[in-house]
């Protein structure tokens, strides 16, 4: 997890660097954690592309972990032509049926839209 969010930092230095993009990760994640490499980026440029932007306002993308999942959170405004497209999960949960039963779970609610994504365990 610690590659994957060295590299989620230096994408969202690129993103800020556009216009009106102001993008910021609250990074709650305090232990180790295995996930399937690429996973960060892909969710989170999803998450990006798909949310309405604004100048005046930051937006704020919240880390954190569970027990056996890592949390994406974040408060959702959706573009109305190219909203988040959970369809376009499928090729990832594809990835992670290699390696786990679960797959990655979205929650609704009107404030709030959260990413379940299993941690991956290594049986020896």
């Amino acid at each position: 997890i610690n590659e994957e969010i060295d590299a989620l930092d230096a994408f969202i230095g690129l993103i800020n660097k556009l216009p009106y993009r102001q993008t910021k990760i609250i990074n709650k994640i305090e232990r180790r954690a295995m996930i399937v490499p690429g996973t960060l980026l892909f969710l989170i440029e999803k998450i990006i592309k798909s949310t309405i932007v604004t100048k005046h306002q930051t937006f704020i993308i919240t880390l954190s972990h569970s027990e056996d999942h890592l949390t994406i959170s974040y408060n959702p405004h959706d573009k109305l032509t190219q909203g988040f497209d959970t369809d376009e999960l499928e090729e990832l949960n594809r990835s992670y049926s290699l390696y786990t039963d679960e797959s990655i779970v979205i929650n609704n609610t009107d404030q709030l839209r959260q990413i379940c994504i299993p941690h991956l365990i290594i049986e020896n």
